[in-house]
């Protein structure tokens, strides 16, 4: 059944506000995460799942890399390209031990910190 109507579409908005710059400079430059945690393997992002859903639950923004496959390098590429300050290292060891490697990736100072303390340092940074 054919309809009518009537849409600017979504392209055509965005390069007009483009065009007269609506758009803030400073946008593609900044990132709401805080932290991005790195992992070895399945079993490791698993665990980082649930780091994550506490960090959450203190309000601090974080992301678990998608990806099992990638090696560390890249999951540390990928923090610096989205330009977020923390990169939290999760392997077996971490799993075991409870505390974290995080990485300040703008300074390149690594502390080790259980859960609690790493909900501290990143709720006061």
């Amino acid at each position: 059944m054919s309809g009518v109507g009537i849409s600017f579409g979504i392209d055509r908005i965005y390069d007009v506000m483009e065009e007269l710059k609506l758009f803030p400079e400073n946008i593609s430059k900044t990132s709401s995460t805080k932290v991005v945690f790195a992992h070895f393997d399945e079993e490791t992002q698993k665990h980082c799942i649930g780091l994550a859903a506490e960090l959450r639950k203190n309000n601090i923004s974080c992301e678990v890399y998608p990806d099992i496959t990638k090696k560390l390098g890249k999951q540390f590429d990928y923090a610096n390209k989205k330009n977020i300050p923390f990169v939290c290292t999760v392997g077996g060891n971490e799993m075991q031990s409870g505390v974290y490697a995080l990485k300040n990736m703008e300074k390149g100072e690594q502390q080790q910190l259980s859960l609690n303390d790493m909900i501290s340092f990143l709720t006061k940074n």
